[in-house]
């Protein structure tokens, strides 16, 4: 099974586009864009489950911006939805956690 960095390290992997492996590390690959120009591919970043933390601990790949509402898909540990999943960031509990976007490519 895959935790979040290694299922986006993957799936950036077999695209051939340039990665890392730790969600940490994502944040600081490519250059940072701003959500409202982010586009299906970029990586989304999120920090952990502490509240109020700013420290990276969880990333995502960007599926579609339409009208302002950002899905995007990853792996999940959560209770509710575990496995990969696709979530709305608006609708979602990582809205609060939402730290940066970076495009790789």
């Amino acid at each position: 099974s895959f935790d979040c960095s290694g299922f986006t390290s993957y799936v950036y992997k077999s695209q051939e586009i340039s990665n890392a492996r730790t969600s940490s590390a994502f944040a600081t690959k490519g250059v940072s864009v701003p959500k409202t120009d982010c586009r299906k591919g970029d990586c989304i970043i999120f920090s952990g489950t502490t509240p109020g933390s700013k420290t990276v601990g969880h990333v995502g790949i960007v599926l579609e911006n339409k009208e302002g509402e950002v899905r995007f898909i990853h792996c999940s540990s959560s209770k509710k939805h575990s496995g990969v999943v696709i979530s709305v960031l608006e609708t979602s509990g990582y809205k609060k956690r939402f730290l940066d976007i970076r495009r790789l490519f």
